[in-house]
């Protein structure tokens, strides 16, 4: 009876990790080493861009530190706020633009979500990070695009660009895979421990 019930308990579990994965996407922790610029104002762009085919993708920009904010906000497309997070989706070209005074190190989140996670297409979806200074030069990057880094969202993998500007001195920008814990995923800790502590309790 009690092998039974971990049995289905298991089960369970595994059926929730199995959920929870195909709902949670990728997150990076992004660095960019900014002491360069320290205490001048330029300006910090955002961009999420599909095609008209791309599958659905989302960007949550969160925990943005390192300087700050100097003037509201330039929003074209698809971008909304939450609190102090912003959220960028690719059915439209959306691109958040942000007056920004720069301290010595720039750093924020990014969670990526959306169809693209499933979904197989031709076509992908980018994330591209631009910083300018008040004539809207680029910034830290020999990108000729501009960009200081970029994220290339397409069938289920994500391409990471990082582009330097010819230092070895100053590093461009620094990207990781967070290693804090998604919400599913300690939720799912919690529950086989839970599920664990009844079976024994039960057992006794």
């Amino acid at each position: 009876m009690l092998k039974r019930f971990k049995e289905q308990v298991l089960a369970g579990l595994a059926g929730l990790c199995m959920a929870a994965s195909s709902w949670a996407g990728p997150m990076y922790q992004v660095s960019v080493d900014t002491h360069t610029l320290e205490s001048q104002q330029g300006f910090i762009d955002f961009g999420l861009i599909g095609l008209v085919d791309s599958p659905l993708a989302k960007a949550l920009v969160s925990k943005l530190q390192g300087g700050k904010q100097t003037g509201p906000a330039d929003i074209l497309g698809n971008v909304s706020a939450a609190g102090a997070d912003w959220l960028l989706v690719n059915d439209a070209n959306s691109d958040l633009l942000l007056p920004w005074q720069f301290g010595s190190n720039l750093s924020f989140e990014v969670e990526l979500s959306g169809d693209w996670l499933t979904q197989h297409a031709t076509s992908g979806t980018t994330f591209a990070v631009k910083l300018f200074d008040q004539a809207f030069n680029s910034l830290l990057t020999n990108d000729s695009a501009g960009d200081l880094f970029r994220l290339e969202l397409s069938n289920q993998q994500v391409g990471i660009s990082i582009f330097g500007h010819g230092s070895d001195s100053i590093p461009a920008a620094t990207v990781t895979a967070s290693t804090v814990p998604e919400p599913d995923t300690a939720l799912l800790g919690a529950l086989a421990v839970g599920a664990l502590w009844l079976a024994r309790r039960r057992q006794a």
